[in-house]
């Protein structure tokens, strides 16, 4: 079940260094 955790945790990091990546413009 960890695994699982992990690959939800590393998805939303994804997002949130995409969104934080992304210009505000």
């Amino acid at each position: 079940m960890v695994r699982f955790l992990f690959r939800y945790i590393y998805i939303y990091i994804y997002i949130y260094l995409l969104i934080y990546l992304k210009p505000e413009t």
